[in-house]
């Protein structure tokens, strides 16, 4: 498997296949066909562009040697391919690429606040140049990753939005400490995942990704959202790309919010299932101000369960003061399944007394709690961040 089949099967495991493009190939106004990265991820606001260099095996591996090729494939050639990756998005309003699913989309540079940009290179006996980073007078700071390292990061992090958090804390850090670049990746994430924001990484922070917690089963959903494409029905079809709003949101939350997803989403299944009244379950995300309403409902209101999906979401969303909200209705079938449908709603929130009058005069909610707890737990390390 080369580096980028890997990197590929990677991202789209672990960052769902609509959001994660291998082929990049595009034809521009020009008639050329370019290719506009080695491989992308691009989730709402934020992208991470990846060019990648792989030295084959020739039997010579000495250190001079490795040095020269990783002065000319990485710090030379990748990074003026990350420059030309730049150039296209500004050259071209929109971009077609094909995700990983098969589906054409489109990138739009204007819609992205942020833009990671990385090079990750592999070479056979692990030999690597403790280049961290690179600095651009033109591109600004590109990542400089060995495979490895990138896998690592994937393993450990596991979430989108986690993985552009680390990417944003990287360069931060980098660019404040010229000391970090003398120490092994492991450290970096180790600090990032407990360290004092205000010291410098060291060596010890190894300690902290030695001894976290994963508990992956607790926040995984991507059984749930892999399998959302073959249980949506809508009309635009198996081929459209409508349903990719919804996922989305999801997709940006980071473990707590995944953790409180899941929990919910159980928990609506169950309630759905004793058939009996039970209010909806919700939570937010501040940081994207998107909030989630699950609802379970009688199956004698099945019939009108679109119309108390759309209006409970609606009213989540105002009572939250939040600009999107996305919302779940739950019923149990005859077959032992579950009927779920979804809906989402995005708009500036404004003032409405009318919603504000129905809201305190049907009370259709349950209070809501501020999520408690640290994303990130250790075994044995003291009290929690």
């Amino acid at each position: 498997m080369t580096l980028e089949e890997n990197t590929a099967r990677l991202n789209s495991l672990y960052f769902l296949p609509e959001f994660t493009f291998a082929n990049t190939t595009f034809v521009p106004c020009a008639g050329t066909q370019l290719e506009l990265a080695d491989g992308v991820i691009w989730l709402g606001d934020t992208a991470v562009v990846f060019q990648m260099k792989e030295r084959s095996s020739s039997g010579q591996t000495t250190d001079p040697l490795n040095e020269k090729w990783f002065r000319k494939k990485v710090l030379r050639d990748a990074t003026k391919q990350i420059r030309d990756t730049l150039k296209y998005l500004e050259d071209n309003s929109s971009i077609t690429a094909k995700n990983s699913r098969g589906q054409h989309v489109m990138l739009e540079r204007a819609k992205l606040k942020t833009l990671h940009k990385v090079v990750l290179y592999s070479e056979p006996d692990q030999i690597y140049s403790r280049n961290t980073h690179y600095i651009s007078r033109t591109a600004g700071f590109i990542h400089l990753l060995p495979i490895i390292d990138y896998e690592g990061l994937v393993h450990t992090l596991c979430t989108p939005s986690e993985l552009f958090e680390y990417l944003t804390w990287r360069e931060i850090i980098l660019r404040k400490w010229k000391t970090c670049s003398e120490l092994p990746e492991q450290a970096l994430i180790g600090h990032f995942l407990w360290g004092d924001p205000d010291k410098p990484p060291s060596l010890d922070d190894v300690r902290y990704l030695n001894t976290i917690e994963q508990d992956i089963e607790s926040f995984d959903l991507t059984g749930i959202l892999h399998k959302f494409l073959e249980r949506t029905y809508d009309e635009i079809g198996k081929e459209g790309t409508s349903y990719h709003q919804i996922i989305a949101e999801v997709a940006k939350l980071d473990r707590s919010g995944l953790k409180a997803f899941k929990q919910r989403f159980k928990l609506s299944m169950d309630k759905a299932k004793e058939n009996v009244f039970t209010q909806p379950f919700r939570f937010s995300n501040p940081t994207t101000e998107c909030g989630f309403v699950f609802i379970p409902l009688e199956d004698k209101y099945r019939k009108q369960r679109r119309t108390v999906l759309t209006k409970l979401t609606r009213m989540h969303k105002h009572e939250k003061r939040l600009s999107k909200c996305l919302g779940l209705i739950f019923l149990a079938d005859p077959d032992g399944l579950f009927t779920i449908d979804w809906y989402i709603i995005e708009s500036p929130w404004k003032e409405n007394t009318d919603m504000d009058k129905l809201l305190k005069e049907a009370s259709p909610f349950r209070p809501t709690k501020p999520e408690i707890g640290s994303r990130y737990q250790f075994i044995k390390l003291g009290p929690e961040k």
